[in-house]
């Protein structure tokens, strides 16, 4: 087994010397405009829910992560900027829409509340609205921030796990952390004292939420006992955002991650969803396919961390080994890239994920 292992290793470092030398360049690419654009079209479409993707939570990422994507290209690009305002308000109209809003809440009808529901909508959502604060001054959209963060600090203060829930008894650490970061882009913005929540959160997590052996963050909790193991595309999205909260601790994951999860070659890199399992099959939701234990989400969200967390060297490696999975798309205003290895058409979140990554 050991062996078929190192041989397709190495066989993909040899296809990572080739796709080295033809990437070569690619982050001066002009195609960004052209990726832009094809976001943009696919996320401000009304929305049509015969016309989506397989989970709701997909759709409602691949609209989160387009408008994280423009609002970096709208710090460093200033003559689009406006353009990209305008295109995040839309988005976030569509992400409030009846369909895609009501999926995510839940609790009984005498105390029902709409920003009382998953932790997961309200987290992505809030944070949008914090990147669009950022670009506009629109006092209708700078309410709704207020009034959701508002209601999320309330929420964490009152959770004795200091855990919301993403769906009903099912508590998932990177959705929190998505929320916590909202929290503190709300503070960096207005100047309120809702970071507070994320400082209280890191020092619980510490003590209470790092598994036994790897010493990394769980992924989730489920009717308050079921603890699921540390998961390599949960993992790297939480250390992600809890960049923005916490930078010394998202290093010191990091690091963590990249001992336990991830597998160092000479031109490329590859993040496993279960730490030293090497099984194939189509994976979840989450994973995606995995090809011996390891799984494009998990390598994907690596790349991102490696940006933020400034390790150029692994940031190349793990972006080659992304764009060997992927078949780039050019079309006379769109450019886009298509996964080799999914069932069904899933470009509009993995462009929207994949950019993300590429702008931070």
């Amino acid at each position: 087994m050991k062996n078929r292992i190192v041989l397709y290793f190495a066989l993909l470092s040899i296809l990572g010397i080739w796709f080295a030398i033809k990437l070569n360049g690619i982050d001066a690419s002009n195609g960004v405009d052209k990726r832009c654009n094809y976001l943009i079209d696919q996320s401000i479409c009304p929305w049509n829910s015969t016309e989506r993707m397989p989970y709701m939570e997909w759709d409602l990422f691949a609209h989160s992560f387009t408008v994280f994507s423009l609002s970096n290209l709208a710090e460093k690009d200033t003559e689009n900027s406006k353009r990209y305002a305008i295109a995040i308000r839309k988005i976030i109209e569509n992400v409030m829409s009846d369909t895609l809003q009501s999926y995510f809440m839940f609790g009984d009808s005498i105390e029902y509340d709409k920003w009382n529901g998953s932790v997961l909508y309200l987290g992505h959502l809030n944070m949008m609205l914090g990147c669009y604060r950022k670009l506009a001054n629109d006092i209708e959209m700078n309410e709704l921030h207020d009034q959701i963060s508002n209601k999320l600090f309330d929420r964490f203060s009152k959770a004795q796990t200091q855990l919301l829930a993403s769906y009903p008894g099912q508590c998932y650490i990177p959705d929190n952390i998505v929320a916590l970061a909202s929290l503190q882009k709300h503070h960096e913005i207005t100047g309120s004292q809702y970071n507070d929540a994320c400082k209280k959160w890191i020092a619980f997590a510490k003590e209470n939420y790092l598994d036994s052996i790897q010493n990394l963050l769980i992924s989730s909790i489920k009717y308050d006992t079921i603890r699921e193991a540390s998961r390599g595309s949960m993992i790297s999205w939480s250390i992600l955002f809890l960049s923005q909260i916490d930078r010394d601790f998202a290093v010191q994951l990091f690091e963590r991650f990249l001992d336990n999860f991830c597998t160092d070659g000479l031109f490329i890199e590859m993040c496993k969803e279960s730490s030293g399992d090497f099984s194939t099959g189509e994976g979840d939701m989450d994973s995606g396919p995995l090809i011996l234990g390891y799984g494009m989400p998990a390598t994907t969200f690596a790349l991102g961390c490696a940006h933020v967390l400034n390790k150029d060297d692994v940031a190349k490696k793990l972006k080659r080994t992304i764009y060997l999975g992927c078949q780039v798309i050019e079309t006379q205003t769109w450019e886009y890239v298509v996964p080799r290895f999914l069932e069904g058409d899933l470009s509009f979140l993995t462009n929207a994920i994949l950019l993300y990554m590429e702008t931070l």
